[in-house]
């Protein structure tokens, strides 16, 4: 996963470098992630520049949803995130 991708409605951002989210939604319903897998978010570099405190901005959560619904999340390890694992801010189940 790279790149830069700006957030809008009804998309998912995969990866960004400027201190973003790895994986992310904005005003989505009805998200599921499952079936089995891992979402690595290959935090050691993140935690090493915050360590040494040479991160130029702040690190990016593993996971984040934003103003989303009916989120269900089932049989997925989410592992060496470069801050909070699964985020959700303004969101709700129905």
């Amino acid at each position: 996963m790279s790149g830069k991708k700006k957030r809008k409605e009804n998309v998912m951002v995969l990866h960004s470098h400027n201190g973003l989210d790895i994986l992310g939604t904005e005003s989505l319903p009805h998200i599921f992630i499952g079936e089995n897998g891992t979402i690595d978010g290959q935090g050691d570099v993140w935690w090493n520049m915050w360590r040494q405190r040479t991160l130029q901005f702040t690190r990016p959560n593993l996971v984040e949803f934003v103003n989303s619904q009916d989120i269900i999340i089932s049989n997925v390890i989410f592992k060496n995130s470069p801050f909070w694992n699964i985020h959700p801010v303004y969101c709700r189940y129905n």
